[in-house]
Formats: structure tokens, sequence, C-alpha cells
């Protein structure tokens, strides 16, 4: 009742009418400044500034570093054939036939 009773007397001395203003005032404002970090990528805010986060964020770039991914791994494979398999190869024919 306490709490009623400081509401009605606010509302009577029209402080609630200028702290409900300041409060959709303020909340507008910080509103706009979400909308307008969210539609920026370039914002000031430090996360959305990061060029990693916003490249690394789209699919053709993540589809792009996994094609590269798998290119490198498939050379790094056929590579390391290249160089151990004559030896491979050398050992399994000098090896003698099973009984």
């Amino acid at each position: 009742m306490n709490a009623d009773h400081g509401r009605s007397l606010a509302a009577g001395s029209g402080r609630f009418r200028e702290d409900a203003a300041s409060f959709r005032a303020s909340l507008s404002m910080r509103l706009g400044e979400r909308d307008l970090a969210f539609a920026n990528p370039w914002a000031e805010r430090a996360e959305r500034r990061d060029w990693r986060v916003i490249l690394l964020a789209n699919p053709p770039v993540q589809m792009l570093l996994l094609a590269v991914a798998g290119f490198l791994a498939t050379a790094a494979v056929v590579t390391l054939l290249g160089v151990i398999g004559p030896g491979i190869a050398m050992a399994l024919l000098a090896s003698p036939p099973a009984p």
C-alpha cells in the first residue's frame, strides 16, 4: 500500500510524468543504439568491428575455407606418400614371400 500511495503522490505532483518521459526517452535511445549496432556491422562496438568475425560469419567464406583445408590435407598426404612411398614399396618387394 505504501508503494501505491507513493505513486499517487508522484502522479499528483507531475514527477511521475517526468520520470515516465525520461524512461521512455532513454529506452528509445537504447533501442535505437541496439538497432543501429545490429544493422551496421562496422559500428563502434568492439565485437562488431572485428573483421575476422564478420568474414568468417559468411557461409560462402566458410565453404571456401573447408575446400582449402581439404585441398591442403590432400596435398599433404600425396606429398607424404611421394616421399615415403618408394621406401615402403622397396621394403614390400624386398621381403621374402610368405610360405
